[in-house]
């Protein structure tokens, strides 16, 4: 590893916002490869390396896919540049790469888990989808449990709780199921190697995936997450916010029990052996798409 050092100068007047910056930036370079494929390019040097490489890149008529390919490679080149990467260095890094593509299978999503660590993946807040979510799920339904053999989409912390839902003429949705525990995401694989080199813990609070959709609304991708927890503040994929931790109670109510038949289970509370059930009761609030006019 080389140590880079610099001497820098404090500005003498307040510098350029970012979106300034980054919005000239990216028209000088559309300007040069204007200038470029008008007159041509010399010999390639470090200097114009760049440059050239988003030319010969962005040589398509999707404006968005122009302004993808030459701010990935833009900034790509910038942290090559800004770090001294060396070639060993380069050389970890595509072998990491690597084993998280050979760590995917149909089941496990090892690049979607990476992004998820690393955070680069409204009304009520949105949260990661997980890296094992499928739409194969079988609709059931308002008061089934998700745990037996017997649209809001349901996913727990194992793979095979979960389901959908279509909500009732009130909006609502309910439904038996086990209550969640934390547990650790897959850490048998380069992700977990990864985590482990940064000393992070790999085990996820207690939480519930929601996906909801309706035609005239946004979709919400979300998931509500155990108060109880002891991992609230230490999410590894950083998926928890305030506002979607939840207090799942314990209630002995037997009307509410009758009305949805609900079994009750016996629990030591103290010394004392108590019969009811866990209940987590949360409103979803949906944002209206937008008409082509920008009106809801």
């Amino acid at each position: 590893m080389t140590e880079i050092s610099s001497s820098i100068k404090t500005p003498a007047v307040a510098p350029l916002s970012s979106r300034i910056l980054e919005k000239w930036e990216y028209t000088s370079l559309i300007f040069w490869i204007e200038v470029t494929r008008n007159h041509g390019s010399s010999d390639l040097t470090i200097d114009n390396l760049t440059f050239h490489i988003i030319r010969m890149s962005t040589q398509v008529n999707d404006t968005r896919v122009k302004y993808l390919t030459t701010k990935l490679i833009q900034h790509l080149h910038n942290f090559v540049r800004d770090v001294q990467l060396q070639t060993d260095e380069w050389e970890v890094a595509w072998k990491f790469l690597t084993k998280v593509g050979q760590a995917c299978t149909p089941e496990r999503q090892e690049f979607v888990l990476l992004s998820d660590i690393k955070q680069t993946s409204e009304a009520t807040k949105s949260s990661i989808l997980g890296p094992f979510f499928n739409d194969t799920s079988r609709l059931f339904d308002n008061g089934q449990s998700i745990t037996s053999n017997e649209v809001a989409d349901i996913e727990y912390s194992k793979p095979d709780c979960r389901g959908k839902f279509h909500t009732d003429y009130n909006s609502n949705f309910y439904l038996k199921a086990v209550k969640p525990v934390d547990y650790p995401i897959p850490n048998d694989g380069p992700v977990g190697t990864l985590l482990s080199l940064f000393n992070r813990d790999c085990h996820r609070p207690a939480h519930i995936h929601y996906i909801i959709t309706h035609p005239a609304y946004k979709k919400l991708v979300t998931a509500v997450y155990s108060r109880e927890s002891k991992f609230i503040q230490e999410d590894p994929v950083f998926g928890t916010k305030q506002s979607l931790v939840v207090d799942i109670i314990w209630t002995e109510d037997a009307v509410l029990a009758e009305t949805y038949r609900i079994p009750f289970f016996r629990r030591d509370i103290g010394n004392e052996k108590r019969r009811g059930f866990w209940l987590l009761d949360r409103d979803f609030v949906l944002v209206p798409k937008q008409s082509k006019e920008g009106c809801p």
